[in-house]
C-alpha cells in the first residue's frame, strides 16, 4: 500500500502547508487562495492567472480541506468568537450586522428562544 493508497501516511508538502496557513490565519491572505498561493509558491506577478487555477485545485484536494478545517477548528475558540461577536455588537457602522449580532448573543445566552407556529397533529398507532 502506497502513501496515496492510506490517508494516515499521507503528508502535506511545505508549501501546502504554508498554504493552509496563510489562507486560515495571515491577514492579507485570510480566505483568499490566490493570494495564498501566491506567497506559498513564491509566484510571479506575471503568473497570476496560473496560480488562481492552481489554488483552486488545492481547496479542492481532500488532504488540503481537511488540513484547513484542521487549523481552522484549532483557532476557533468560544473565546474568540464571543470577541468577535462583540466587535460586531459594539460596532455602529453596520447596523443590520448590529442587531444580527444582538439576535445571535440573545440566543446564544438563552434569553429569547425561536417559536414555532403551525398545525400540528400527532397520531398513536396500536391505540
Amino acid at each position: 500500500m502506497t502513501a496515496k493508497d492510506n490517508p494516515k501516511k499521507r503528508k502535506l508538502s511545505p508549501q501546502q502547508e504554508l498554504f493552509c496557513l496563510l489562507y486560515v490565519k495571515d491577514k492579507e491572505c485570510f480566505s483568499n487562495a490566490t493570494r495564498a498561493y501566491v506567497r506559498a509558491y513564491d509566484v510571479k506577478s506575471n503568473q497570476v492567472d496560473s496560480a488562481r487555477k492552481s489554488s483552486s485545485r488545492l481547496l479542492i484536494n481532500v488532504d488540503i480541506a481537511k488540513r484547513i478545517a484542521s487549523i481552522l477548528d484549532g483557532c476557533l475558540d468560544r473565546e474568540i468568537v464571543d470577541r468577535e461577536l462583540s466587535k460586531i455588537i459594539l460596532q455602529d457602522f453596520d447596523l443590520s450586522a448590529k442587531v444580527a449580532g444582538i439576535r445571535e448573543y440573545n440566543r446564544i445566552r438563552s434569553r429569547i428562544t425561536d417559536r414555532l407556529e403551525g398545525n400540528f397533529t400527532f397520531s398513536w398507532e396500536g391505540e
